[in-house]
């Protein structure tokens, strides 16, 4: 049951690290794709912006439906019943 988990807190870490980036601003470097930069740093926290805002749009939905399917699929395939012939099979 580790890896549901860990995509869970994967895709929650990054969701994370976009509020973060959002909070200090850095959405507003984006400018620089428009060639109006704020700062001397618009070059780097802009496209950077992007970048991670790609990522919490595209790979952190998909870790988590990722480990919601991983999760049905386990509880498939687990057994409800344990049987005791289990023991006897080699």
């Amino acid at each position: 049951m580790k890896r549901p988990l860990w995509l869970v807190g994967t895709a929650g870490f990054i969701v994370l690290l976009h509020g973060a980036a959002r909070a200090l601003g850095w959405a507003d470097h984006t400018s620089v794709v428009a060639g109006m930069p704020l700062s001397n740093l618009s070059p780097i926290l802009g496209p950077a912006f992007i970048v991670l805002h790609l990522v919490v749009v595209i790979v952190a939905p998909t870790l988590a439906v990722a480990a919601l399917l991983d999760a049905l699929l386990r509880r498939a395939h687990r057994p409800l019943v344990p049987t005791s012939n289990d023991d006897l099979v080699p």
